[in-house]
């Protein structure tokens, strides 16, 4: 929706201003209606603006009243009219009656436990200027980002890398754990990124920053609230809430858009807004040939060359490597490039389904190595992941690394409140795959204006749904069990059981001469060859150039490879 991006200095010197002003421009795209930054005390606040609710009244930065707080925020909050009459009950006076008035209102009545009212997606900065504090949060699985440099004399928030990086605020030093962390899992594992001086808010916390530290708390976690049940059957229940949440995750002064496949997420959205009479555009990619076109529906073709000069332009100006963590992200450059350019601000998609009603393939793969294991979920994970972790260590550089007892102490760290074996493994998958796909949505999304909206990862839905019993996500023949039932049973649609995924472009592409010289010389001779071992790591690449499938660590070299070429 929108972007972000403020300073606290000892001292706003004039040449910190022209960094902070040519900053702005990194974040263009996130919001090109508007663009607007205030100086205040040592701070330089600065944000992009794209208009979909409030178009003409919610402007920002919003400050309060007696000028105490400045706000910041980027995304959706949903149910912010109802929010509206909450505070009104309280007797809480208000001006402005928009989302930002409502978020600090509530903030500085509850404080950090406001979260707990807000429904929708979000990352959200308030400066208290009386104390010098600064609050910031994003939402349960991070749908929009925030990422953040501190030292001794210097702050910065910011919803991309690249304002960060691109006007030498701070040097580009890498991690290498966290750039084997990437091509090995691809996958947020903690609140680190490439860049050893820069973190990431962690998806569902928030921070309290004083003069001189930060302080992290987490403030939601999935399967830790239990839902009880009336009466009614679990089908009807599941209907009952997906009317609630397509009315609510609706809201919005501009038409909606809808990507759509022949998979059981995006059609459950489809019906359940054509049921509701709210009227989506729905766009398909040309190359599911499954999909039955509508004369209300657009079907996108798909271009290698376009695709990877689109690619090329995304990375000029997107630094983190995990929105382009798997090859299939690809196609959505063409598919958000198509969306944007007929003037749609708002698109919905499916993610997220998969992580709670249990539709991947590999849910089945990891059941069976955890009974090998004998119940040890992270080693078993880590078995998923023998090939792209035995790629690494027979690549890597610094052979005093132990890639697997690394991961595994980080992954370790991870706490769980399930206590199935199904449970372990779609909850870890919500706190560690979720903010890492999501993440290609916002950023790729963003890049062509478009705010992505992911209505399976609201927390309500999330709560419910995480309540039901494993029967009904996973069976011996069939996952993602009571969604492909309250599809067959409510709109008479059987979706395909082997749904044809998002369609990946890369092997074509990288098997282009051209493209193919090009990167065996970055793996010698470019900034990656520091960390990997040039040798080794072409001859891995060679041999998955030419496999049909399991190009993850070919693909992550290769993502890598462009981002050291910024």
């Amino acid at each position: 929706m929108c972007g972000i991006f403020i300073i606290r200095s000892k001292k706003n010197t004039s040449n910190y201003i022209k960094q902070f002003k040519q900053s702005l421009n990194d974040i263009y795209l996130r919001g090109p209606d508007e663009s607007k930054y205030i100086e205040k005390q040592n701070f330089l606040i600065g944000f992009t603006r794209l208009s979909i609710n409030d178009l003409k009244t919610a402007k920002q930065p919003y400050e309060s009243p007696d000028k105490r707080f400045t706000l910041l925020f980027n995304g959706e909050i949903l149910n912010y009219k109802n929010l509206i009459k909450y505070l009104l009950d309280k007797n809480i006076v208000l001006n402005k009656f928009t989302e930002t008035e409502v978020i600090l209102k509530l903030f500085i009545l509850h404080k950090e436990k406001f979260l707990n009212l807000l429904r929708g997606f979000f990352s959200i900065v308030i400066i208290d200027h009386k104390t010098n504090k600064i609050f910031a949060c994003v939402d349960q699985y991070s749908v929009k980002p925030l990422y953040y440099f501190h030292s001794k004399d210097l702050l910065i928030f910011a919803s991309n890398l690249s304002p960060i990086l691109n006007n030498k605020f701070t040097s580009k030093n890498y991690d290498q754990k966290e750039l084997v962390k990437f091509v090995v899992l691809g996958r947020e594992i903690n609140s680190k990124t490439i860049y050893k001086n820069i973190r990431k808010v962690k998806a569902s916390t928030y921070l309290i920053c004083n003069r001189e530290n930060i302080s992290t708390y987490k403030y939601w976690s999935p399967f830790k609230k239990k839902n009880k049940f009336l009466s009614g059957s679990y089908e009807e229940l599941l209907s009952n809430n997906l009317d609630n949440l397509v009315n609510l995750w609706k809201t919005s002064d501009v038409k909606l858009s809808n990507t759509r496949s022949s998979g059981v997420d995006s059609n459950l959205l489809n019906f359940y807004f054509k049921k509701n009479n709210i009227f989506t555009k729905n766009f398909l990619i040309k190359e599911n040939k499954h999909h039955q076109i509508k004369s209300s529906e657009i079907n996108i073709d798909i271009n290698d060359t376009d695709i990877e000069l689109e690619l090329d332009k995304y990375l000029k100006n997107n630094l983190d490597p995990t929105p382009v963590g798997v090859s299939s992200s690809l196609s959505l450059f063409n598919l958000y490039k198509n969306i944007g350019k007929r003037k749609f601000k708002v698109c919905f998609n499916g993610e997220g389904a998969d992580e709670l009603f249990g539709g991947y393939s590999r849910y089945i793969k990891h059941l069976r190595f955890i009974n090998k294991r004998k119940g040890d979920l992270y080693k078993s994970f880590l078995d998923l992941y023998q090939n792209e972790i035995k790629f690494s260590e027979s690549s890597i550089k610094d052979t005093s690394f132990n890639i697997y007892k690394n991961l595994h102490n980080e992954i370790k760290k991870i706490k769980l409140n399930s206590n199935s074996y199904l449970n372990k493994i779609l909850e870890f998958d919500q706190l560690t795959w979720v903010p890492s796909v999501i993440k290609r949505h916002d950023a790729i999304g963003m890049h062509y204006s478009l705010e992505i909206r992911p209505p399976f990862l609201d927390q309500t839905f999330v709560n419910l749904v995480n309540s039901f019993p494993e029967k009904l996500k996973i069976n011996l023949n069939r996952q993602k069990v009571i969604a492909n039932k309250l599809l067959f049973n409510y709109f008479n649609f059987k979706a395909d059981k082997i749904k044809m995924g998002t369609p990946s472009h890369f092997i074509r592409i990288i098997n282009s001469k051209h493209n193919k010289k090009n990167l065996k010389e970055k793996i010698f001779y470019g900034d990656i060859s520091k960390f990997y071992n040039p040798v080794k790591t072409w001859k891995i690449c060679e041999k998955q150039l030419k496999e049909k499938h399991n190009h993850l660590f070919l693909w992550r070299i290769f993502i890598l490879t462009k981002i050291f070429d910024q």
